[in-house]
Formats: C-alpha cells, structure tokens, sequence
C-alpha cells in the first residue's frame, strides 16, 4: 500500500497566528522549512506507523512547493511556514510584508535546529517576488546578530527583520499663501438650544495697518522614489486653497513671507484674491438724494433701499433697516437687520451670504448660506450654500419656492391656508442646464467629427491618417485643396470638442453635493408641500410633524426620518 510520509504537520490549515500587537504567533514552528527541504513523500508500506504517516491521498500544491516525479517527494522552493489548507493542498506561506508604498520589506524569520536562515535563504526570497532594492548583507546580517533568537524560540514569535529599501517619494506644491486671519463670515451665533443669535454676526472682519494677512509657503519641487521592486513612485503635486494678494496687502519689512495690511480697513474676498478695503458708510436713506449707490469696497446703509433704487457692492453690505423692493448686487456677504421686501421688478444677487429678520414676495439668488429669524414667506429663493429659518418665535416657510443646494432648516413650513410651498436641495438649476448645454453640444460635435472622418476614409483611403503629408503630396490640386478643407474643420471641431469636455468636467464637480444633505422641518409640515432632493420629488399630503427628509448615499428614493 502507498501513504505519504513527512516530518511535518500535514493538518495545519493556518500557519500563524495574527496578534494585537501586529506581531505573528507560529502555530507548529516545527513547520518552518528551509528552501530545497522535502516536505513530504509517497512511500511504499512503511516500517513503522508513527505520527508522520498518513494514507495516501491525492495532494495539491502552490508555486512554493514542486513535486520531483523521481523521488514521490514534495519540496519547498522558499523559506517559509508550510500549511495544508482544506487537507489536500500544500501550501507554503512567504511571510514578507511590505509597507502601503512599498518602499520598505520585512521577512519574519524563525530558527530551524537553533540557527537563523542564512543570508542566501533570504535573497532567495526577494528574488522569487522579484524585490530588487535590498540592503547590504551588512545591513541584513546586523539586524540577524542582535536578535533574541532563544527568545523567539521559547513564544514561538517569528523576528521581524528589514530586507529591502526603496526610496520614498516627495509631493510637492506650488508656491501658496496661507490665510492669517479668521475671515470666515458668520451670519449670527447658533446657540446650544439651536436658536440663533443674530446679534453676534460677527459680519466684516477688519484688519488694522500691520495685520498679518498672509504668510507664502515657498515652492517645492515634486520628488519621484523608487519602490522595493525598482518601479518609479510618481510624486504627488498638491493643491492647496488658492488665494492671490490683492490690494492693500503688502510684505512684511520684519519677515518677507508675511504679508500685512497696509492700511486700515476691512478683509474683502473676491477669488481668488483678498483685498483690505475701506469702508463707504451711508447715513440716510438710499433714494433720491443719494441716486443709485455703487462701490467697489463694502458699505453700510444707515437706512432703507427704496423701491426703485439699486445698490451695487465689491465687498460686503449691511444695511440698518430694510430693501423695499430696492434692487441689491453684492459681491461679499449681505446683512439686513430688517427685511427683505420684494417685488416682481426687484431682485437681489449675493454671492456671499444672506441674513436678514424675514423675506417676502422676494426674488434671491444667494452664492452662500442664507440664515432668516424670522419667516420666508411667497418668495423664489436659491443658494448654493444652506437657507435656515429656525429662530424659537418664528422660522417659517410659507408659499414659494425655496431651494438651498447644500440643505433647508426651519421650523414651520406650509399654514393652514393650504399655501403651495416647495423645498429643493442637492440640485442646482442653472448650472445643471450649462451642463446639459455642454453635453448636447458634445454629441453633435462627435457626431460631426464622425462624418468628416468617414469622409476623409472614403475619398482618400483608410491608410491616410497615417500619413496624411505623404498622401497629400500624390494628389492632384482640387483635391489637395478639398482634403485640406476636411482637416482643417476637424481641427476645428476638436478644439471645440476639448473646450466643451472641459466645461462640462467643471461644472460636474460644481453639481457635486454631499450625500447628507437634507431638509429638516424641526416643528410642523403643513400640505400642499413638494419636496425635492436631486430628482427625487416628494408631495406631502398630510400635516406631519418634526420630519428629515434625506437620500440615502447610493439610492434615488427620498426617505423620511422622524426627529
């Protein structure tokens, strides 16, 4: 009769033990083999059936274990830890890890018979996975005398050794600044309670002459490594926030790399550069003893706009009292300590942020966040940032349509008139439909960039692409002029192709919306309410109280969590 016969543990379907401290356990140590050691072998009735002898069965085996026909022997073809996982295949366990950028090796090493594996078992290994940056025998053979083998032996723990070193890579950047101050507009303080706090606004920020603005990051150049099996590792350029010193902004006598105010005034974002500006302050009334106000810096209003009268402003406005379906440009942040009175011939433009006590019968379009204490009642709004109406005596949406990208936030919405109110969020009208454009025009493009190339084929040959001045110089003048024609409108409706790719790539990440974005009603819902996120529309039917309305990430379908 035939059995395999072998000096090892034939039923060890894992070889090591992973432990917390990102070290291995040997299960069996005496199943650690040296290259060119026979691992098992068929054998013709045996003398004594001891432990190593098992019925003859049908084995299996990987890469690291070959089978030599003329001894029925099995043998390693690498230092490791042999295993025979599901009883029938042996397997040998190469125990080498790298780190994530493969810049460095380890091989866990064990003793076998007390001596350590040779320094030839351990270039034998890299060879095999085809590591090519080893370190010196030196190198290797130090880390191997001053381990505690004796040690390794008595908790079966495998020492850990460097065979390999690359070369780590370096990013590099562009020269940047970074920004000094804390400029970041706020629109009122949000309490614990949730409330707002709208006379913390903490609305314009100034900067005295000598305030640090910015400080310049130098330039430095992007470094390509080299990893353990000799491939290049490609250095990354960074990006960071792009900021470019505009007026007022000067460098620092004390320090080059810091940038400081010259003058008083206050910090004016318009990207991407940053400006200090002074201030233009209007005592009254906008009207007709003041005419239409335009400015390139911020203003403040110590009255109304009246209905009729614009304001246009480089920076931010904040206006004491009211818009009486005055008309308002802003390039900054608006702040109105009254309300925001509209009508169909007045509109308002920001493209920072909106806070004001109520809007009504309003048309907005709002870059930033939009916050209101008070209600939003019948007005067409649209951020790109988040709209919140949830101060504890008000926060109310009645009628219009209201769309905030990034998220609503209040606390009524709809009454008990049966007032038509809509919500949107994670949608963006009119950058959606600049996109729509940029892909309609894409096809016919590509369709007719087709239509020439074919052309091209079936009047000049298949092969003429290939080498299109070598064929131009055969043909005769008519058709040298109609074969120049057809490359030219190509050329043409390539480069319109490329600019339509990149429009349509940039407003794709414009469109891009995080996924927890919602519209959170924290007190009562009233009908007829459509709610809308991305393309999904919901019609609430019927009074609903404290409700989140959310797109999971991966689904389509609106769903409703009850707060």
């Amino acid at each position: 009769m035939k059995y395999i016969q072998s000096n090892y543990n034939l039923t060890l379907e894992h070889p090591v033990q992973k432990l917390e401290d990102h070290s291995i356990l040997l299960l069996d140590p005496k199943n650690v083999v040296r290259r060119g050691s026979p691992v098992a072998a068929v054998v013709e009735d045996p003398p004594v059936a001891d432990g190593s002898i098992l019925p003859y069965q049908t084995f299996y085996h990987d890469d690291n274990i070959e089978f030599d026909e003329e001894s029925r022997t099995w043998k390693s073809r690498s230092y490791g830890f042999l295993y025979v996982p599901n009883g029938n295949r042996l397997s040998l366990m190469v125990p080498v890890l790298t780190n994530p950028q493969k810049t460095k090796a380890y091989l866990y090493l064990y003793p076998i018979q007390h001596i350590p594996p040779s320094i030839e078992e351990i270039r034998t290994v890299a060879y095999q996975l085809g590591i090519k940056q080893l370190l010196s025998n030196e190198e290797i053979l130090a880390q191997i005398d001053k381990s505690d083998w004796p040690q390794a032996e008595r908790e079966k723990k495998p020492v850990r050794i460097q065979f390999a070193q690359g070369i780590e890579s370096q990013d590099g950047w562009k020269k940047y600044y970074i920004l000094k101050v804390d400029a970041q507009i706020k629109s009122g303080q949000l309490n614990d309670d949730g409330s707002i706090d709208f006379k913390e606004r903490n609305f314009i920020t100034e900067a005295k002459k000598g305030t640090p603005i910015f400080e310049e990051i130098p330039e430095r150049q992007v470094v390509n490594g080299i990893d353990i099996f000799s491939k290049i590792i490609k250095g990354r350029l960074l990006k960071h926030k792009e900021y470019k010193i505009g007026k007022n902004i000067i460098p620092s006598q004390d320090n080059p790399l810091l940038h400081i105010a010259s003058i008083d005034g206050r910090i004016f974002f318009h990207n991407p550069y940053v400006d200090v500006n002074e201030t233009v302050y209007i005592p009254s009334d906008v009207d007709y003893s003041t005419g239409n106000i335009e400015f390139q810096g911020s203003l403040e209003i110590k009255g109304s706009v009246l209905a009729g009268f614009k304001v246009s402003g480089g920076a931010d406005i904040l206006i004491h009292e009211n818009i009486d379906e005055g008309n308002v440009e802003c390039k900054g942040s608006l702040a109105v300590q009254g309300g925001i009175n509209g009508s169909e011939k007045s509109i308002v433009r920001v493209e920072g942020d909106i806070s004001a006590k109520y809007i009504q019968n309003a048309r907005i379009l709002c870059e930033g966040n939009v916050v209101v204490e008070d209600a939003i009642i019948n007005s067409d709004i649209f951020c790109r940032g988040k709209i919140t109406v949830s101060s504890d005596k008000g926060g109310k949406i009645i009628g219009g349509k209201v769309i905030g990208k990034l998220g609503i936030t209040a606390n009524i919405v709809g009454n008990t008139l049966g007032n038509d109110t809509f919500l949107g969020a994670r949608m963006d009208p009119d950058i959606f439909e600049k996109y729509s454009f940029h892909m309609k025009r894409l096809k016919e493009l590509l369709e007719d960039k087709k239509a020439i190339t074919e052309e091209i084929f079936h009047s000049f040959g298949a092969d003429f692409m290939k080498d299109p001045k070598k064929i131009l110089a055969t043909l005769p003048t008519p058709r040298k002029k109609q074969v120049l024609t057809l490359l030219n409108d190509l050329q043409q409706i390539n480069q319109q192709i490329r600019t339509n790719q990149q429009g349509a790539e940039d407003l794709k990440e414009i469109l891009k919306t995080p996924s927890d974005v919602k519209i959170e009603i924290r007190k009562e819902l009233f009908p007829p309410t459509k709610i809308q996120l991305k393309g999904s529309i919901l019609a609430v039917d019927k009074k609903t109280n404290r409700v989140k309305y959310y797109i999971p990430e991966n689904e389509g379908e609106i769903k409703a969590f009850y707060l």
